[in-house]
């Protein structure tokens, strides 16, 4: 799918749900809140004290100050907040799944849409003034990491929203969220993995160049392993760009509003071992086919890429997500242990990157 190009999207009913979440720990620190009120302006608008912000009048709740370890920026446009509620097509009663809800800027328009939000915030300085300002709401808030580790969702958070969807009787959910820059790329990933409850539509926020590379085209620069990853799974659009400005603190660079309306019928594969396929493959991404082959797999590789019919002489960047994973096919069918001595993925220290 061309970078900038937006997906049809379908709308789905869902029935209203009342009711407050229950309480957890705080897990590890990485997927955080980070969204503001309406009304900050200034970083001296920070107080270390949460006092509890109201429905009707959020500006009189000064958020507090934000957690680097936690990835805070708080979303300040309350355009920007509702522009994504209109992005994801909130309908009355849709089940929607926010994660980093932070002081409650996205989750009050989620509300006022009409739907039913199931806010997982890590920061418990904002998770318990969240039940207060949204209490009789249709919101409940879970107050743990979104993820354990960096391959797996938090089973807590899958449970409760399993609960939530249950409980509306429908088939699936909505994910909309402003997410925590260090932590969006294994949440995407992870999230369109889920296989149940089923995910129908997510409309998130991102870097920029992370935006970049989940709609990317074979032969693109941004093109790489995290992008064909969500390709697999997802049709995938950039919505617009959102400036650094919109965020309390500041980050060093622009954001970008993503969709990623799931595929259907997929079919499973290994997902962990095609990742690290991919990691092997783009570490030597301007290496042709027939080198990276050799040096990775030695013969078993040649032999399976003569088999496929491709040519030789292109470069691993050049293939599509439906080649790519059909090469990994053909390769880890020759012998288990050729995809089991890969070598490890090489990570770069900045965060979203492939």
């Amino acid at each position: 799918m061309a970078a900038g190009s937006r997906p049809r999207i379908m709308i789905t009913d869902f029935p209203s749900r009342g009711g407050t979440g229950p309480k957890t720990g705080t897990g590890r620190s990485a997927a955080s809140g980070s969204h503001g009120p309406d009304t900050i302006a200034h970083p001296r608008a920070f107080s270390r004290e949460t006092r509890p912000p109201t429905c009707d009048r959020p500006e009189t709740w000064r958020a507090p100050v934000p957690l680097k370890r936690f990835g805070q920026h708080f979303l300040q446009d309350p355009a920007i907040n509702r522009f994504l509620v209109a992005a994801a097509d909130i309908a009355q009663g849709d089940v929607v799944l926010e994660i980093g809800p932070g002081t409650g800027a996205l989750t009050k328009e989620l509300l006022a849409a009409g739907a039913t939000v199931l806010a997982v915030e890590i920061d418990r300085r904002l998770a318990d003034p969240l039940r207060e300002a949204f209490a009789g709401e249709r919101l409940d808030v879970l107050c743990a990491d979104a993820l354990a580790g960096k391959r797996k969702l938090a089973p807590a958070m899958i449970e409760a929203l399993s609960a939530t969807v249950l409980q509306s009787g429908r088939s699936g959910f909505k994910w909309v969220s402003n997410l925590p820059y260090n932590v969006a790329t294994p949440l995407i990933v992870n999230m369109l993995s889920l296989q149940s409850p089923r995910l129908l539509r997510a409309v998130v926020t991102v870097q920029w160049e992370v935006g970049r590379r989940l709609v990317a085209n074979p032969g693109e620069r941004s093109y790489g392993p995290i992008g064909i990853q969500v390709q697999l799974r997802a049709e995938a659009g950039i919505l617009r760009r959102i400036s650094a400005g919109s965020f309390l603190p500041r980050p060093k660079v622009d954001g970008a509003a993503v969709i990623l309306k799931p595929k259907d019928n997929l079919v499973p594969f290994d997902e962990e071992g095609f990742a690290k396929f991919l990691n092997s493959l783009f570490a030597h991404r301007r290496k042709t086919l027939k080198r990276c082959m050799a040096m990775i797999w030695g013969d078993a590789g040649m032999d399976t890429l003569r088999s496929m019919g491709l040519d030789e002489s292109l470069r691993p960047e050049r293939l599509s997500p439906s080649q790519l994973i059909e090469l990994y096919k053909k390769i880890s069918s020759v012998s288990a242990t050729l995809c089991a001595l890969m070598p490890p993925p090489r990570r770069k220290n900045i965060s979203g990157t492939d």
